[in-house]
């Protein structure tokens, strides 16, 4: 309760509301300068809002039971509103992890860098709510040049380009969350006082987990451990400072960046090498030569050639010398089987492999793969972290009996037995099982993998023991004050 006359309410620029209320000789008359403010705080004390409160109906300031009474009310108000915001922030999550392994099977479609960098940038803007998204990829003058926007509109200051030297001052270890550079405005221009204006936000907030003009960077770092570049966003829809999760969300995208930048730089190299032999197999070819004209045969080498559309396949070869009259080895005749569709396939497995592998990794829900039999065949680390064994502990393995508790294992089998019925692709609730067999309360999502052969299922499933916290929390208040 702040009195009239202890805060002056001018100085804030006219962002408040005064009530016309008559003068009153009473002392506890409800002034037009009186506020009332009851903090709404989250269960770990941190402030999520204020509920202000003002022209009581009696005129008068509210007795200590009146404010007791607000205080419970606005106590109960932050629990509902917590629990609804961590659902809406849950789900946001899930949608932007299922955008990332949306663009994980796109990349294959193409090899283009510019394109592949479009999907990736679209996708964070989409699946994050960011409406500024770019890259700049490191030029061979140390220079970061602009790559791929999103959202970047034509005579907007966006700032100069940025040197290696620049971004080694500015991204310290201090602003690392999750593997991306989150430095507040202030910070930033501390670091780089000499650095011209750029870009300023257009989507800042109010309160301490508002964004306000904040410099958010996610470096892009080869496997050699060099930096080739960074994914630059700004704006977000939600004005707010993106929490870990988010930030984990999106470092996937940025690690799906880089893999789709190496990839394309490498198919770009092999589809511009000399028109004989690779030049990285040049050395190879000619101790293969060296290899036969010493009477050498060599069966069943993998080698890139040159097809005469000039294309590169993939061949097996084999070879061996040819000698004239005095044994002497002057020619070399070989063989070449075309298995350019089996290698492109083998590489696709591979990359696919490993793409599907990050994502799972990536992933904040707990991700188990079942096979038709029932078993279990892969897990990522959330499963292990939650349910307390390993994944050696748990491949090969019974699904139902090793996750789920015994009161909900028949409703699940059916699906998991016919791959279809009303339970398949919902989300449900059932308790599951820890490895020291104590259950918590879980949230279920049984999806069939499209794959050729035998059936495939991917379990989605998430903690909701928190949640159910909260919403015993709520019923208690609403007992305690109805």
């Amino acid at each position: 309760l702040i009195p009239a006359g202890e805060f002056d309410w001018d100085a804030l620029n006219g962002q408040t509301y005064t009530p016309s209320l008559p003068a009153s000789d009473d002392p506890n008359a409800w002034r037009s300068d009186d506020a009332l403010f009851a903090p709404l705080r989250r269960s770990d004390g941190r402030l999520l809002g204020v509920l202000s409160v003002d022209e009581p109906v009696s005129g008068r300031r509210p007795s200590g039971d009146e404010i007791d009474v607000l205080v419970a009310v606005s106590e109960h108000a932050a629990l509902a509103i917590e629990a609804t915001q961590d659902a809406a922030r849950a789900k946001a999550n899930r949608d932007a992890l299922g955008r990332l392994l949306e663009v994980s099977t796109r990349l294959n479609e193409t090899w283009d860098a510019a394109t592949l960098l479009d999907q990736v940038c679209d996708a964070i803007s989409d699946a994050l709510g960011f409406e500024q998204v770019a890259v700049q990829l490191l030029a061979s003058d140390g220079v970061h040049r602009a790559g791929t926007p999103v959202g970047l509109v034509n005579g907007e200051n966006y700032g100069t380009a940025w040197t290696v030297d620049e971004l080694e001052r500015l991204l310290q270890p201090e602003f690392e969350i999750a593997g991306c550079f989150l430095i507040p405005h202030a910070e930033a221009r501390r670091l780089l006082p000499d650095r011209p204006e750029g870009y300023r936000s257009k989507r800042n907030g109010r309160g301490p987990a508002a964004w306000q003009n904040d410099w958010l960077f996610v470096p892009l770092t080869n496997r050699g451990g060099c930096r080739i570049g960074y994914i630059w966003v700004d704006d977000p829809v939600d004005r707010l400072r993106p929490d870990v999760e988010r930030l984990q969300i999106l470092r996937a995208f940025a690690n799906q960046a880089t893999t789709a930048l190496e990839q394309a730089a490498q198919f770009e190299a092999i589809r511009n090498v000399s028109p004989i032999v690779p030049e990285e197999e040049l050395d190879f070819f000619i101790m293969n030569l060296k290899r036969i004209a010493s009477g050498e045969m060599l069966r069943d080498l993998d080698l890139r050639r040159l097809h005469r559309d000039g294309t590169l396949i993939d061949v097996n070869t084999s070879g061996a010398p040819i000698y004239d009259a005095h044994g002497q080895a002057v020619a070399v005749i070989a063989s070449m089987v075309d298995v350019t569709a089996r290698k492109r396939t083998e590489r696709a497995l591979v990359a696919s492999e490993g793409r599907k592998d990050a994502v799972l990794r990536a992933s904040l829900d707990c991700s188990v793969i079942v096979d038709h039999l029932g078993l279990i065949t892969e897990v990522n680390p959330a499963t292990e972290e939650t349910f307390g064994w390993t994944r050696l502990d748990a491949i090969g393995k019974p699904f139902l009996e090793r996750v789920v508790a015994p009161e909900h294992r028949e409703g699940l089998a059916g699906v998991l037995e016919t791959g279809g019925g009303p339970l398949l692709g919902i989300r449900l609730e059932i308790n599951a099982l820890r490895s020291d067999h104590r259950t918590f309360p879980a949230e279920v999502a049984i999806t069939r993998v499209d794959v050729p052969g035998e059936m495939l299922f991917a379990v989605s499933l998430r903690d909701v023991t928190r949640r159910r916290s909260y919403e015993e929390r709520l019923r208690e208040t609403e007992a305690k004050y109805r």
